[in-house]
């Protein structure tokens, strides 16, 4: 569902407890239910992925591209969800695994 959602192989995601998260700005992201699991936000002028959050859990996924300030980000890889549905063409090799 990554791949579909952001239009790229992988997706790189800052987790953050939800509420410590505070959106500014003219307008909070949209969201729509993307599996029975799972919220996605997005931007309702441009349509870029923002978030995905799962039901379960206590966190929210931020995708990094998304965020201005993204190079003052120092994230170390975690979780590698949907590794099943890797292309073939990036050599097998998860983002963040050797």
């Amino acid at each position: 569902m990554c791949q579909k959602s952001t239009g790229a192989p992988a997706a790189v995601l800052a987790w953050v407890v939800r509420q410590s998260l505070l959106w500014t700005g003219e307008a909070k992201p949209l969201e729509y239910r993307s599996s029975p699991i799972a919220v996605r936000s997005f931007c309702g002028k441009c349509g870029s992925a923002i978030a995905l959050a799962y039901d379960a859990g206590d966190e929210i996924g931020i995708h990094t591209a998304a965020l201005d300030q993204r190079a003052e980000l120092a994230p170390a890889p975690q979780y590698h969800y949907g590794a099943e549905s890797q292309l073939p063409h990036n050599g097998g090799k998860l983002v963040g695994r050797q």
